[in-house]
């Protein structure tokens, strides 16, 4: 393999730690290596790889850092029409890190540095949202105020989820449901919700679990409470004492467009994105074959 390693330096500064030894020591004796580093405050992450990331010197690509930083990196090879050209590699190192669950990986560097064999190498789904990719979900609505508070410390995390229990009960409109004009499977149908999340395999961690779909199909999954307080009350304390909702209703299916007025805020994987004003969201999934190292089976 000839090795492109990118090293987000915010992970080093937040966790007080450097892996950028560990990292050189495994690959330059095995392998052709360049290690970049880049500094999210200082530079843009696009010019970098543009600049750096040549087909032919490297077919691999190690990005270490948040899940931020791996969304970025698949996000450009996607734009460039590169995907099918590298294959990724993920050190979780930052703060949130749903994808080290969704891929499997283990806490211990070194485990995911010694597994980088060909073999390791699994074909994984992602969706297309807002023309940027996510790798475990998005979401259009309330569920989105949500996003964050799981990658918090515990305390934090307690705190936020009180803080948000106590903001649902003092203003229950903000869990109103809205109409939502929905295509899919080849049907139109208008769907009262507070929120819909799109996922392109089985969203893993955080506040929610869903099935395991099909290949090539979307989980699509509609959140209601409509007036039933009592629905609401059990929501409630699943969140608090289990850290997820009871299970929504879901659906497959291959593409999605979601019609509706006011139906921000919007999230990918975890990170909320800028309040958008069009009235139409379009979820697809990525045409291009991702492989990227993961424990999964």
């Amino acid at each position: 393999m000839k090795i492109a390693a990118i090293y987000n330096t915010a992970a080093s500064e937040a966790l007080k730690q450097d892996l950028r030894p560990v990292l050189d020591d495994f690959f330059k004796a095995k392998t052709v290596y360049e290690r970049y580093d880049f500094d999210p405050e200082n530079e843009n992450f696009n010019d970098l790889l543009k600049s750096k990331l040549n087909v032919g010197k490297f077919d691999t690509l190690v990005l270490v850092g948040g899940d931020g930083t791996l969304r970025s990196g698949v996000n450009y090879l996607y734009h460039e029409k590169l995907v099918e050209s590298f294959k990724v590699v993920f050190i979780p190192y930052g703060t949130g890190n749903l994808m080290r669950d969704a891929l499997g990986l283990p806490t211990e560097t070194d485990s995911i540095l010694n597994a980088i064999k060909p073999e390791k190498f699994k074909v994984y789904r992602y969706g297309i949202f807002c023309d940027e990719v996510f790798m475990v979900a998005a979401s259009i609505g309330n569920i989105s105020a949500l996003a964050e508070i799981n990658d918090l410390p515990w305390f934090k995390k307690l705190f936020g989820k009180l803080s948000y229990v106590l903001k649902l009960i003092v203003s229950a409109p903000g869990f109103k449901n809205k109409s939502f004009d929905v295509s899919f499977n080849d049907t139109e149908k208008t769907i009262e919700a507070h929120s819909i999340l799109v996922a392109p395999g089985e969203f893993i961690g955080g506040f929610m679990e869903a099935p395991k779909v099909t290949d090539k199909k979307f989980c699509v999954m509609f959140l209601s409470f409509g007036t039933d307080w009592l629905k609401l009350i059990k929501a409630i304390f699943f969140l608090l004492f289990f850290g997820k909702t009871p299970k929504p209703e879901v659906f497959e299916t291959k593409s999605i467009t979601i019609k509706g007025k006011n139906l921000t805020p919007l999230q990918i994987d975890g990170d909320l994105i800028d309040d958008s004003p069009s009235e139409v969201f379009n979820f697809s999934l990525g045409q291009q074959t991702l492989k990227i190292l993961s424990f999964k089976d």
